[in-house]
């Protein structure tokens, strides 16, 4: 071998080397920057305020890059691909996407705030060794004082009648017990220690009757605070009202405190029903965090932040 073969094999296995460290070195900062950009998305979407959507559907996060929509309206998590009973109507939109101004609001506007509270028969249950029913009263009677005299708060309650003989009538158990005034707190106090958890969970009806029905000629920002044990159990769906609602009146927020759920369905139809109104869905499993929930949807007391699901 003659030293010019010997040179220029040299220099071809010395340029080769340098080609696979540059190789190594661009896969190396490549992989870096994925992983951090999948890591940002993800910190934005567990910190994504659920109140600058669109309210056209309900929107879950999955792993941080993507959005997915389904023609029912029920969040789905996405594992890198579509879930198999996602098919028809789906989407996946960027999370980047979901950075839209919320909408502007005059914050002179007075505000109708109406808690629906669930009476059903469940509520007797107990939890942490007491009743559940129990628990919302306590924190209501101590919540309602701390509420401005001047502020209008109503009250309606379902599955305080009706039993599970007629379904038909329990169904339609839902009644607007105080209208929405200033300075209710005593009278909303009075009326919740009155009533007694008997019947079944018709939270669409109570929805829908609180917006044809309780805000009929209302002007002004409107806030419902559902408080309820379970989802519905009559023939309908909230999640699927509420996105028929919203495409004629977005008017209406729903704050919903899913209190002691663990039922995935119930979960994905009540959270829905928050997000795609623009309001908050709330899990509360301890009286600190209903507290904290309902201090944090009437804000009361602005520190106080609830524990607000996101995925």
């Amino acid at each position: 071998m003659t030293p010019n073969n010997f040179r220029h094999i040299f220099s071809f296995k010395f340029i080769y080397r340098k080609l696979i460290i540059i190789f190594i070195l661009f896969f190396a900062l490549f992989v870096k920057g994925a992983w951090q950009n999948t890591s940002s998305e993800q910190a934005f979407c567990q910190n994504i305020s659920y109140s600058q959507l669109t309210p056209t559907t309900c929107r879950t996060c999955a792993f941080g890059k993507s959005v997915l929509l389904n023609k029912s309206g029920t969040g789905n998590k996405c594992m890198g691909s579509l879930p198999q009973n996602a098919r028809l109507g789906v989407t996946r939109t960027p999370c980047t996407l979901l950075q839209a101004k919320p909408p502007q609001t005059n914050d002179k506007e007075e505000e109708f705030v109406l808690f629906i509270v669930d009476f059903s028969n469940s509520m007797t249950e107990k939890l942490h060794g007491t009743k559940k029913i129990n628990m919302v009263l306590d924190t209501m009677q101590e919540l309602l004082p701390q509420i401005p005299p001047n502020q209008r708060v109503g009250l309606r309650v379902y599955g305080h009648k009706g039993g599970y003989v007629v379904p038909g009538l329990a169904c339609k158990a839902s009644s607007l017990i105080v209208p929405m005034v200033k300075n209710s707190a005593a009278q909303i106090q009075s009326a919740l220690f009155s009533l007694k958890p008997t019947g079944w969970t018709p939270i669409t009806y109570s929805l829908k009757q609180a917006v044809n029905s309780d805000f009929a000629g209302v002007k002004g920002k409107k806030r419902i605070i559902l408080l309820t044990d379970g989802g519905e159990n009559c023939d309908e769906s909230p999640c699927d009202y509420v996105l028929e609602l919203t495409k004629t009146r977005q008017d209406i927020y729903i704050d919903v405190i899913a209190f002691n759920i663990y039922d995935q369905e119930a979960n994905n139809q009540l959270k829905c029903t928050a997000l795609v109104t623009q309001g908050k869905f709330y899990s509360a499993n301890t009286a600190a965090e209903l507290m904290q929930s309902l201090k944090s949807s009437l804000n009361a007391q602005k520190e106080v932040q609830g524990v607000i699901i996101t995925h």
